[in-house]
């Protein structure tokens, strides 16, 4: 698991800030799944660290993985309601 995915599956908003900072393109870098670090943080439920990624410009905030699935879906089928809502006022769809 590379350092952005892992930063944003544990909730490290310490981390996420550094990587971002030093390398912003890493927004975009999918895991072997294609999730990218704004799925893994809607996954677990991080809102602190979802926001981060949303402050990135140009980021996608409806990639999908390989099941076809958003950010947007995987939080709101996971239960991260507020997460969920957040993506939507960030244009997250289905």
């Amino acid at each position: 698991m590379s350092d952005i995915h892992k930063a944003a599956s544990e909730g490290d908003v310490e981390r996420m800030r550094a990587l971002l900072e030093s390398q912003p393109h890493l927004v975009s870098d999918k895991d072997f799944n294609g999730m990218t670090p704004l799925h893994l943080a809607a996954m677990n439920g991080h809102k602190d660290v979802a926001e981060l990624l949303l402050a990135v410009p140009n980021i996608d905030v409806n990639s999908r993985n390989v099941l076809g699935q958003t950010p947007f879906v995987v939080a709101f089928y996971g239960g991260r309601g507020d997460v969920a809502q957040l993506l939507r006022q960030h244009g997250g769809r289905e």
